[in-house]
């Protein structure tokens, strides 16, 4: 054994970590590595964050390959798009934007073009190349319903005279909307919004043509519940506007719904074509206000319906060769079965400088089986009454 020079002290010993400068190196990439990566998420979430809520202008490619899948997907038609750009929500949830969307038969037949759409797509669906949304949204449609002399009725979009659809009655165009919703490409979708619609409803049994500017339609479907609500106003040649608002509740796929319309100062005579059960308002010439509520039974029939009539000043006058008697205002309350062609009048009021009365009873359609009512047949017990006929016994007479 050598003894340590005295001079310069024991030699050195080896270091056990000769390669710690080697892993210092690897652990100074790593670090540079992953503070790379993070600045570079950094960015992007910032970028993310910055766009989140913008409009940004699909390109070219990507409105093609949008437009080649939903046109797949959509049957007898065909879609054009405008502008197409997307949104990245609130809640991240991509937003599809459309301007200028054209709509045509499979013939080349324009149907409608919408000026503005846009919807939320379902994000797992995207994920896997599949275009279905969530959410519907569109603005500036025209939409046109026919009633035919036999009640069917018929729906077509912009100004086409093509009829999209037609079914026996309105929960039978409701009924072809459920299976349109039944479609694969649509299971994911919840709520349909359209406003600044223009509404036209013809009328050929009633001889008769409204059209409506500025409406507003809302579809929500909560698992297999479908509800449609509408509202509107009509303008016509009158001193006031009447306003409408509609709504149904029906499950998808099922017959059975409940549909009910509330109204404001709609004339006698508009409304007296809408129902045998309302035949008898082509009488008065007064502003109507009130409500209707009926269903849908499991096998198409129409159930009872309901209605709750408040009528404005007005007369009675049921031929134009017949005297006018003005009232002041009226009041109804009815249940019209369409099974038997009956009414259960639960109540009749009439104000009137001449009469004020109250009825109750029964009331029989007479023709109503074959479509519309040409007789009416009645029997009222009279509960209360107040009669002064043409001013014949003067102040405070009855």
């Amino acid at each position: 054994m050598s003894e340590p020079d005295p001079e310069t002290g024991p030699a050195p010993e080896a270091q056990p970590g000769t390669p710690k400068p080697r892993r210092s190196r690897v652990g100074r990439v790593c670090l540079f590595v992953c503070g790379l990566v993070g600045i570079v998420l950094l960015v992007a979430l910032i970028g993310l964050f910055s766009i989140r809520g913008k409009q940004i202008s699909a390109p070219d490619w990507l409105r093609q390959s949008m437009s080649e899948r939903i046109n797949g997907e959509v049957e007898g038609a065909h879609l054009d798009f405008g502008d197409m750009a997307v949104v990245l929500e609130r809640d991240w949830v991509p937003r599809l934007v459309i301007r200028n969307l054209a709509i045509s038969d499979m013939r080349g037949e324009r149907l409608a073009v919408l000026s503005d759409v846009d919807g939320t797509l379902a994000l797992r669906p995207l994920l896997r190349g599949q275009v279905q949304p969530g959410t519907i949204r569109l603005s500036g449609a025209t939409v046109r319903l026919r009633r035919s002399a036999q009640g069917n009725i018929g729906l077509a979009v912009g100004d086409s005279p093509k009829t999209v659809q037609e079914a026996p009655s309105f929960a039978g165009l409701i009924q072809e909307m459920d299976q349109f919703l039944l479609r694969p490409n649509f299971t994911a979708l919840k709520r349909v919004e359209a406003d600044n619609l223009t509404v036209q409803y013809e009328d050929a049994r009633a001889r008769r043509g409204w059209t409506v500017d500025g409406g507003r339609i809302e579809l929500t479907r909560t698992n297999e519940t479908l509800q449609l609500r509408g509202d509107f106003v009509l303008l016509g040649n009158r001193g006031y506007a009447t306003t409408l608002e509609m709504n149904y509740t029906g499950e998808i796929g099922q017959t059975a719904a409940q549909f009910g319309v509330s109204f404001e100062d709609m004339p006698a005579r508009d409304i007296a074509g809408q129902s045998p059960a309302l035949a008898w308002l082509e009488a008065l010439d007064a502003p109507i206000s009130g409500a209707l509520r009926a269903s849908v039974e499991d096998a198409g029939a129409l159930g009872p319906l309901n209605a709750t009539l408040q009528i404005g000043a007005g007369a009675l006058q049921p031929t134009a060769a017949t005297k006018p008697i003005p009232f002041s205002k009226a009041q109804a309350y009815f249940t019209y079965d369409p099974n038997t062609q009956s009414m259960q009048v639960d109540e009749v009021f009439v104000d009137s400088k001449w009469v004020t009365a109250r009825v109750e009873g029964k009331a029989l359609l007479v023709g109503a089986d074959q479509g519309w009512p040409t007789e009416l047949w009645s029997q009222f017990r009279i509960t209360e009454l107040s009669a002064n006929p043409d001013d014949l016994y003067g102040a405070g007479g009855h």
